[in-house]
């Protein structure tokens, strides 16, 4: 710690405690020592709990943890959104890569089958998400705050977010303060 940062609020630099020490303590009353002590005891958790944080961490948090930017989330959605309106759809046939092709639509319309599997299967697919989020972190997602993004044309956007109890928003929006989806060309 640098000995001539700025007083704290208790009138005392870091270099006065390094210098003095505990030799005149006692001369101090406790409060006057509660902005020196508590950077002394911050710096030490923060040096031990360093060594641990990869470990405890997840690998998509990039903020506040050493070697990793905030900036990365950003630069990774960006590429994501840039590939995902670049690409097309892979398609296996007979369990070979037989290349890309821009969708057009989904399955057969009039038939209604299609959809209630989906329904089917999105109600299981959210559940399963919210419960491994619970379960792992002890959070709940709360749709009432979440927001979806729409990329390219989605029909009944307005249907599937009013179910999800969640707002839709469009390209161009600000993500982490940065543009996202912004042609800045």
């Amino acid at each position: 710690m640098a000995k001539d940062k700025a007083l704290g609020p208790d009138g005392f630099s870091m270099g006065f405690f390094q210098k003095h020490g505990a030799k005149v303590v006692e001369d101090f009353r406790p409060i006057s020592l509660v902005s020196g002590v508590y950077k002394i005891i911050s710096k030490v958790l923060e040096n031990r709990l360093s060594s641990m944080m990869e470990h405890i961490i997840s690998k998509p948090q990039n903020a506040f943890i050493r070697g990793r930017q905030i900036l990365d989330s950003v630069l990774i959605a960006n590429e994501c959104l840039d590939h995902r309106l670049r690409e097309g759809v892979p398609v296996l046939v007979n369990g070979t890569p037989a290349g890309f092709f821009n969708s057009s639509r989904g399955l057969r319309q009039g038939d209604f089958l299609p959809p209630l599997l989906f329904v089917i299967f999105m109600e299981a697919l959210g559940r399963l998400v919210k419960d491994a989020v619970g379960g792992v972190s002890g959070l709940k997602v709360n749709l009432s705050k979440s927001e979806m993004v729409v990329v390219g044309a989605v029909p009944n956007i307005n249907n599937l977010a009013r179910l999800l109890d969640c707002k839709v928003l469009s390209l161009p929006m600000k993500y982490l303060g940065l543009p996202l989806g912004a042609n800045l060309a």
